[in-house]
């Protein structure tokens, strides 16, 4: 992440998305000093908007969910926002979020087993240009 910031900082524009490895509403504790993650990211990314937040505040918007994508089911449910898109720009301003790939493939194969795109469901966004 500090590579990414340090890259992108000179640009006026950016956006940035992809699976972060960590989920958008906690921290994971660590037994060393390093900085938790999104705490981090609250510090050093304060320009960006979180897409999906911003668009969907009451919908918590799991890209990682075994409730829902049957085919990582385990016992303990494990639901988390570790997908994302962030963006910060004067000129961009994003018009929709959804997820993709949320929805089991109807295809012919010989297991029975639930298949999906991947463990993750897939963000897609649009954005527009400012007047």
């Amino acid at each position: 992440m500090e590579d990414i910031h340090d890259i992108l900082y000179k640009y006026p524009h950016k956006i940035f998305c992809g699976d972060f490895n960590f989920d958008s509403s906690q921290n994971l504790r660590k037994k060393d000093k390093t900085p938790l993650e999104n705490d981090w990211m609250t510090k050093h990314f304060k320009e960006y908007d979180d897409i999906w937040p911003l668009l969907h505040p009451n919908d918590k918007g799991y890209t990682y969910d075994t409730k829902a994508n049957i085919m990582i089911r385990k016992r303990k449910t494990s639901r988390k926002r570790y997908d994302r898109i962030m963006c910060s720009s004067s000129s961009w301003k994003p018009q929709s979020i959804s997820l993709f790939g949320n929805t089991q493939i109807d295809c012919e194969r010989d297991s029975f087993d639930p298949l999906y795109l991947s463990d993750h469901f897939g963000l897609i966004s649009e954005f527009t240009l400012r007047e």
